[in-house]
């Protein structure tokens, strides 16, 4: 194996208008769908939310443990910075982990 090479210092994100209970705790400005076009890559908590279908479904959803002790979740969004500070969700989100880390 060669020596490792340290990573390229990577531009931050665009300043970006975001919801104000979202705790961004990392984030990168890369292309990370493919498209040649970057995305902000946040990894963030935010308040836990139920998926919508948990609205008509008969049993919980699988997520329903998937919350820290303050009712938060954790999250990695792509987002694409649109004018002014918005954002416009790039089709990815996922919820982190199956149980708290903290």
């Amino acid at each position: 194996m060669g020596a490792s090479v340290p990573d390229a210092p990577r531009a931050p994100c665009p300043a970006l208008t975001l919801p104000p209970d979202w705790d961004v705790r990392s984030q990168a400005w890369a292309d990370v769908t493919g498209d040649r076009q970057p995305e902000c890559v946040l990894a963030l908590w935010r308040p836990w939310r139920d998926w919508p279908i948990g609205r008509w479904a008969a049993a919980p959803t699988p997520i329903t443990a998937n919350r820290d002790a303050q009712g938060r979740s954790a999250h990695i969004a792509v987002l694409r910075p649109r004018p002014g500070g918005a954002i416009r969700k790039s089709g990815w989100a996922a919820r982190c982990f199956s149980r708290s880390r903290r």
